[in-house]
């Protein structure tokens, strides 16, 4: 199982879920996330769409290409990266 990741307040749960997927491949697509967590709960694949348009919307995700009518996605920065500047807006939204 995908564990929930407490170090992302500025993510909810499933958003933590879905930058994990993406921090762990160099790309990927809402298809390929949606089969790898349809294995551990019940979700339905216009979920991940938006979870997904949340995240580039948030920053974290780029659209590189499209593949036929699959959307291919990336990291917009590495996981630390990511962290470092996550933990940044908290400390200065204090």
């Amino acid at each position: 199982a995908l564990p929930i990741l407490t170090q992302y307040p500025a993510l909810g749960p499933l958003e933590q879920i879905v930058m994990k997927l993406a921090w762990s491949r160099k790309q990927i697509t809402a298809r390929e996330i949606f089969d790898e967590l349809k294995q551990e709960r019940t979700i339905a694949y216009t979920t991940i769409i938006t979870i997904m348009t949340r995240l580039v919307e948030k920053g974290y995700l780029t659209e590189v290409e499209k593949r036929g009518k699959a959307i291919v996605f990336q990291a917009t920065d590495d996981q630390e990266t990511a962290v470092k500047s996550i933990v940044k807006k908290m400390f200065n939204s204090v």
